[in-house]
């Protein structure tokens, strides 16, 4: 079986299939499955294609031997999320009018929580490095307490939502970061398509425009960068300054069209070129980890750096240049959970732990989806829950980092000395 009849049915099914599943249970498995599919195997394909003479972002193996591990690790990786679990078909769906009672019995919940994650982003840079994280975690609970928003009866949602998406794209442009713009985006759709639910083409047009505004953002990401970094401007002129770039791409179809743009959407896209990388290293020039890197995720995962201040830290850097040889001067960059797996493990074992990492998504989600039979409003948690494990281009140890310490932070929130600062 060639990689080329998996590949274009697997991606058609989950992209179909997480359209149609829109309003209808979590949605999770299907990004992550998606993302997944875009960034190791059909962005490493359209690089064979048409990055070929790029030095630095080119593979560095040849297509088949990448394809070989690539495409059956990412399946295996999505074969352990869907795998059925004891009692999952019982959970599968979603009590949807549970769920809206459940929030509309808390309406006082969604000012409060985006009014937190307000004042945690606004003071986020006074912060001592062992709280970033917490911060951060805190700063993102504005989009929950929008979800609480737009699920209840408040007669100011639109005030809400032009606040709390407002304060993101400003963010977004003004850093010239646009990935959480398009996640917390996406991650809006998928929550308030349980409450509106829409037909399957709808909500296929919804995605599409999605998929283009965010090829669209991509192709003005270098020029917007270099108009804008290093530069003391004002925000207004910032914004000005994205919103005319913007304006020249959609004005100008033929360079959305063109081999240069299209090469350059396909390597920020690629996390192929990575993993190719460590490919090509390991083991021919460094030893398997043989486990080490997830020990390590593991165990910086469960233990707080109060109490365990040598811990590894997450970001990616030092495994980086150690599996891919190449150096990072001033950025970091992750081996992705597909990199990182054949780092430790080569081509075979590294599809079998694929498949193990994606069960654990999977149990995860079931837990939190078990939870939800007597507490629905817990399923607006998951995006912040999942926000940096469902990257493809993450490192394990910020997946599982993220999981744990959003998971603990979601739990103290409903605590009873929790509630009283957002119920």
């Amino acid at each position: 079986l060639t990689p080329k009849v998996p590949l274009r049915a697997s991606s058609t099914f989950f992209i179909l299939n997480f359209i149609d599943t829109l309003g209808k249970n979590l949605s999770i498995k299907g990004i992550t499955s998606i993302l997944a599919m875009l960034q190791w195997v059909i962005g490493a394909i359209l690089s064979y294609r048409y990055v070929v003479d790029d030095t630095v972002y080119g593979m560095s193996v040849n297509e088949s031997q990448y394809m070989n591990f690539a495409l059956y690790g990412t399946l295996t990786f999505i074969a352990g999320m869907y795998i059925p679990l004891s009692f999952s078909d019982k959970y599968k769906n979603i009590d949807i009018e549970k769920l809206k009672s459940d929030v509309k019995a808390n309406s006082a919940a969604g000012p409060r929580l985006v009014i937190i994650g307000l004042i945690a982003a606004f003071t986020k840079s006074y912060a001592s490095e062992g709280l970033a994280f917490v911060f951060f975690l805190l700063q993102n609970i504005r989009f929950i307490g929008l979800y609480y928003i737009i699920l209840s009866d408040n007669k100011y949602k639109i005030f809400w939502t032009i606040m709390v998406m407002g304060s993101l794209f400003i963010t977004a442009v003004a850093g010239g970061m646009f990935h959480e713009l398009l996640l917390w985006t996406g991650f809006m759709i998928m929550i308030v398509s349980f409450f509106y639910p829409q037909h399957f083409f709808k909500k296929f047009f919804i995605v599409l425009l999605l998929f283009v505004l965010g090829y669209i953002m991509q192709s003005i990401k270098g020029e917007f960068r270099k108009e804008t970094w290093g530069k003391e401007l004002k925000t207004e002129n910032v914004l000005i300054t994205f919103f005319s770039l913007m304006h020249d791409r959609i004005a100008d179809p033929e360079y959305i069209l063109s081999e240069e743009n299209r090469n350059n959407n396909i390597i920020r896209i690629n996390q192929g070129w990575i993993i190719s990388r460590i490919m090509f290293n390991v083991p021919a020039y460094v030893d398997y980890a043989e486990g080490e890197t997830i020990k390590e995720a593991v165990y910086a995962s469960l233990l707080p750096r109060v109490l365990a201040p040598e811990k590894a830290i997450s970001g990616g850097k030092k495994n980086f240049e150690r599996f891919t040889g190449l150096a990072l001067i001033q950025t970091s960059m992750d081996l992705s959970p597909l990199g990182e797996s054949y780092a430790n493990f080569g081509p075979s074992k590294g599809i079998y732990f694929m498949f193990l990492y994606g069960l654990f998504f999977n149990l995860a989600l079931l837990l939190i989806t078990r939870i939800s039979i007597k507490k629905p409003e817990i399923l607006l948690w998951v995006p912040l829950i999942f926000l940096q494990a469902i990257k493809a281009e993450s490192d394990i140890m910020t997946s599982l980092n993220h999981i744990t310490k959003a998971s603990l932070i979601v739990y103290l929130l409903f605590s009873p000395l929790g509630k009283r600062f957002w119920r």
